[in-house]
């Protein structure tokens, strides 16, 4: 009887461990489809976590974009009436200019006619004064 005994506690203990093999097959394939469930969500918070990050990043990008063409409208609107009024400041220096240069030929000649007139008045004298001498000595 112990063998018959033995076997049936043999038979009794394998159908324990079976069972708790079955049981713990049973735990780790519920933990296992609760971790895959858990990483499913997170990989689904994951994904539209990273489309709301990219549309708000398009959406950045684009208000940037924006910006940067009024910038870039602004400056060249800016430069173009930069480039506008140094034109006309250059044309204003150079109407200056050509007036001063004007002004400083004309004064150039006036000395010159000047200068002429002294010299010529000095020939006249000198020319007037040999004459009074020459007719001295001549009478």
């Amino acid at each position: 009887m112990d063998g018959i005994k033995q076997q049936v506690q043999a038979r009794q203990m394998e159908a324990i461990e079976n069972k708790h093999t079955f049981e713990k097959r049973k735990v780790l394939r519920e933990n296992r489809d609760e971790i895959d469930k858990l990483s499913d969500q997170n990989k689904a918070a994951i994904s539209e976590i990273k489309q709301e990050y990219d549309k708000k990043l398009l959406e950045e990008k684009n208000k940037l974009e924006a910006e940067l063409i009024g910038v870039r409208t602004k400056n060249k609107a800016i430069l173009d009436n930069e480039n506008n009024r140094y034109k006309k400041l250059l044309e204003e220096v150079q109407i200056t200019h050509d007036e001063q240069i004007s002004e400083v030929k004309t004064s150039q000649e006036k000395e010159i006619e000047k200068t002429q007139r002294e010299h010529q008045q000095y020939l006249e004298n000198l020319d007037s004064k040999f004459k009074s001498q020459k007719i001295k000595y001549e009478a």
